[in-house]
């Protein structure tokens, strides 16, 4: 991961815990697998920008922090970010037979694309139409925004 994906990262995890007070730091970002140096750098640059606020009073730890409201609009694409960073790690909850990503990642929403292959396959398209409906419908399985929004309103959300 490079440090605008880095940046990107740190930034989904602390919105996905914003309802927390604070984050401590070094458990949060062990799934980026980045050193604790790297780790340390983005913190800085971001507290920095405003995006989080950051209690680094630890020695040899991370500290302790959170994403600041900026910070969020920025995850949310309501704001742009101050420094260049790259959103590549959707995390989606609450999900059901919903594949995201070439890596085939199931996740749980009640939506459940069984039932839209079903109603595929028994409609009186040609066998052709079939399969360019489900050629699409998979493509759309594999894109992480959209993913992100169809979970959002499956759930009632808007």
């Amino acid at each position: 991961m490079d440090d605008k994906e880095l940046m990107g990262g740190v930034l989904q995890v602390l919105n996905e815990k914003r309802h927390h007070d604070l984050t401590n730091f070094n458990e949060a970002f062990v799934e980026l697998g980045a050193p604790a140096n790297v780790i340390r750098h983005i913190l800085s640059r971001l507290e920095q920008k405003g995006l989080i606020q950051w209690h680094n009073n630890e020695v040899r730890g991370l500290g302790l922090g959170k994403i600041t409201d900026y910070g969020i609009e920025v995850v949310n694409k309501e704001a742009e970010p101050p420094i260049p960073m790259t959103f590549t790690n959707i995390h989606v909850h609450g999900s059901t037979n919903v594949i995201i990503g070439p890596g085939g990642n199931i996740q749980t929403n009640t939506f459940e694309i069984g039932k839209v292959i079903a109603a595929i396959d028994h409609s009186s398209a040609t066998e052709n139409e079939k399969a360019a409906a489900k050629g699409l419908l998979q493509k759309l399985s594999e894109n992480p925004l959209l993913n992100s929004i169809l979970g959002k309103l499956m759930r009632g959300g808007t």
